[in-house]
């Protein structure tokens, strides 16, 4: 929404009742249903920081009582899904860490012998 007076009115009228599903279809502005999305469905990877963090806050189905507002404008964010997430035992991932930094170091070390290398052209 382009102002925030928009958005709380959006708030005032969900609390009243109406379906957040239909106003954000309503939305002028509405990058969610153009991208084949649900409204506040999506992941906060690439989400502008303050929508990213009023999303990690809510509960499945809980909405956010005041706009938030990004460069994109101002927003009203209801969560359709649990932004908890858990996390494996450390012992489980450690070997595949263990793995991912062996492999940057060779990596990195190819590189720095590539930099390194002369290589003489003139045999034929």
């Amino acid at each position: 929404m382009e102002k925030e007076d928009e958005a709380r009115s959006a708030i005032d009228q969900i609390k009243k009742g109406a379906k957040f599903e239909e106003l954000a279809k309503k939305s002028k502005d509405n990058r969610f249903s153009r991208q084949g999305r649900r409204p506040g469905l999506g992941c906060t990877r690439g989400v502008r920081q303050p929508f990213a963090e009023a999303l990690t806050k809510l509960k499945k189905g809980e909405m956010t009582e005041a706009p938030i507002q990004t460069q994109f404008g101002w927003h009203v964010i209801r969560s359709t899904t649990s932004a908890t997430r858990s996390f494996p035992p450390l012992a489980q991932v450690t070997p595949q860490i263990r793995e991912t930094l062996q492999q940057q170091r060779v990596q990195a070390f190819v590189e720095d012998l590539k930099k390194k290398a002369k290589v003489d052209t003139s045999l034929k």
